[in-house]
């Protein structure tokens, strides 16, 4: 499961590469993914529209669409976003893919990421890329949780 820090990571390179694009085509790959709108509605919704601005809240990535209107991103259990340069780059069980304008993007998230951001820290005992605090883990209901004891306090 992607975690804060990926998510961060996400939005950070979503802005760097898909901001002020218009989005030309909409393809959804899965409906499931969907909560509260169809296919077809979303479709509508995003055809001809650019992203204008992200905000992270939690592991939920908004995106502010040039309309008003917000596009919310959860990526669930695996979820990641990738760009490509070219359809045949397209992943074959892709979710949802947004084609701009000026062509589909290739670069893979993953490989454009600052190495700090992402699966470099999610080791226990290394450095918290934000504070410098050791990585420590935590398994609940079978999963392994890495986080910063520094960042991320328990609330009262």
């Amino acid at each position: 499961m992607p975690e804060l820090p990926d998510v961060e990571g996400f939005k950070r390179y979503l802005s760097e590469t898909s901001l002020h694009k218009k989005i030309e085509n909409v393809h959804v790959g899965s409906a499931k993914i969907l909560r509260g709108i169809s296919s077809r509605r979303l479709k509508q919704a995003l055809r001809g529209r650019s992203m204008e601005s992200t905000r992270r809240r939690g592991k939920h990535l908004f995106v502010a669409l040039d309309d008003g209107r917000w596009l919310t991103l959860h990526f669930g259990m695996t979820g990641r976003l990738a760009y490509f340069k070219s359809l045949d780059d397209d992943p074959e069980h892709d979710r949802l893919r947004l084609d701009f304008e000026r062509g589909a993007g290739s670069e893979d998230l993953v490989n454009r990421l600052p190495k700090t951001y992402l699966l470099s820290h999610r080791e226990e005992g290394r450095s918290c890329p934000r504070c410098k605090g050791t990585i420590e883990t935590i398994k609940t209901a079978g999963r392994t949780t890495y986080y910063c004891p520094r960042c991320q306090t328990k609330t009262q």
